[in-house]
């Protein structure tokens, strides 16, 4: 994407530098991956966590705030609060929750629809 967008805004006098967008790219490139961090370690299931794994979603929700708030100066949702102050703890509390997760229940709704059309 960042050669791309070097490449493509490179006819627009307006645009921005491409120290800006190696910049944003980089910001953004960070944010995926305490997110795909975190989203793998969320799906452990019960009694599947080891404690590097709690560490390892500590730390990355601690990078994906920082970066959240300050590089990117996103906003929050209710939801991301619930996964930035709240997710850890009850991972630790339950031992992992993987299984308690939506998606089973999602993918049948969506087989099922399938078959009501």
């Amino acid at each position: 994407i960042e050669a791309y967008l070097k490449i493509s805004t490179n006819r627009c006098s307006s645009r921005c530098s491409d120290a800006e967008v190696i910049d944003t790219c980089t910001v953004y490139r960070s944010i995926f991956s305490c997110l795909d961090i975190i989203t793998s370690k969320l799906r452990l299931k019960y009694g599947d966590p080891c404690e590097a794994d709690y560490e390892a979603l500590e730390t990355s929700l601690d990078s994906l705030k920082k970066l959240w708030e300050t590089s990117a100066g996103l906003s929050h949702t209710p939801k991301f609060h619930a996964l930035l102050c709240h997710a850890a703890k009850q991972m630790r509390f339950f031992g992992g929750i993987g299984d308690l997760l939506e998606d089973d229940v999602e993918r049948m709704h969506q087989v099922a629809g399938r078959f009501e059309h």
